[in-house]
């Protein structure tokens, strides 16, 4: 497995303490950190699915009150009366207009 050489900042009071207890348990500042970091993503990756089935869980919701919404609306619009609507307009309806040939 290749590896890489990683430098970063730290505060000096920091690195004394965090040698001092890898000294302690008896281990690297190498194997701890390398350690730290897998707990870390396997962590994160975890995360990362409870947030996506909870924006699922989310999308769910909102799209599930849309649909009661529309219905609702539905319901309510059959309700009501339809104004001046008296079906459909018959073969020989007269509109009141004039008629002559140039009107076909």
């Amino acid at each position: 497995m290749a590896k890489t050489l990683v430098n970063f900042l730290i505060e000096e009071v920091e690195l004394q303490r965090f040698d001092g207890v890898a000294s302690l348990i008896g281990r690297t500042r190498t194997s701890i950190l390398t350690e730290m970091m897998r707990n870390f993503c396997a962590d994160q990756v975890v995360e990362v699915e409870k947030r996506k089935q909870k924006l699922q869980q989310l999308n769910h919701a909102l799209t599930q009150q849309h649909l009661l919404q529309a219905e609702a609306n539905h319901q309510r619009l059959m309700g009501q009366p339809l104004d001046h609507d008296h079906g459909p307009i018959g073969f020989l309806h007269d509109d009141g207009g004039q008629w002559n040939e140039d009107n076909f």
